[in-house]
C-alpha cells in the first residue's frame, strides 16, 4: 500500500509541474463505456470479461492529462490483464492460463498520463507528442484483477 501511495505521489508531482500551464482554459472530458470479451485463454473452460472503464481527460493548451481506471467482472479460470490503449479511448484484454477462482469482481489497475504536443514543427503540419504514463497497481493481483506492479513508460509520436 505504501508503494502505491508513493507511486501516486510521483504521478501527482508530474501533473503538478505542468499545472500552471494547464490552469488557462482547460477542456475536461469524462468518458465511460462497457466492453465484453470471451475466450478460453489456454483453458478448457471459457472466461467472460466485462469491463467498465472510467476515463478523465483534461486538455489545456499543448498539454493533455489523463487518469483512468476500470471496474472488472471476470467469470472463468483464466488470468486476464486489462491493457490501457493509449489515449484513454478504450481498453483491451489479454489472457493466459490461470488458477484463480471462477468469479471475481472489483477495480482494476489505474493509469495516470501527461502528454505535451509540439505542433507545427518548422512551420509545417508535422508534430511531435511526448507522453509519460504510470500504471498504478490498484487492482487486486491475487484475484487476477491487476498485475501487482507499477509500470512507467515514456513515449513519443511523430
Amino acid at each position: 500500500m505504501h508503494r502505491i501511495l508513493a507511486d501516486a505521489a510521483v504521478g501527482g508531482l508530474i501533473v503538478a509541474a505542468a499545472l500552471p500551464q494547464a490552469a488557462a482554459a482547460a477542456d475536461v472530458r469524462l468518458s465511460t463505456g462497457v466492453d465484453w470479451s470471451t475466450g478460453t485463454y489456454g483453458e478448457s473452460t471459457p472466461t467472460d470479461v466485462y469491463i467498465v472503464p472510467l476515463n478523465l481527460k483534461v486538455y489545456a493548451g499543448k498539454w493533455t492529462f489523463r487518469a483512468s481506471t476500470s471496474w472488472l467482472s471476470i467469470t472463468g479460470p483464466a488470468d486476464v490483464a486489462v491493457i490501457d490503449e493509449d489515449g484513454g479511448g478504450g481498453t483491451g484484454t489479454v489472457g493466459g492460463a490461470g488458477s484463480h477462482k471462477l468469479n471475481r469482481q472489483g477495480m482494476g489497475d489505474s493509469y495516470l498520463a501527461a502528454k505535451y504536443s509540439f505542433s507545427h514543427l518548422r512551420g509545417g503540419p508535422a508534430y511531435f507528442d511526448v507522453q509519460g504514463k504510470v500504471r498504478l497497481p490498484t487492482g487486486d493481483d491475487k484475484a487476477g484483477l491487476g498485475v501487482g506492479a507499477t509500470d512507467y513508460s515514456i513515449d513519443g509520436e511523430l
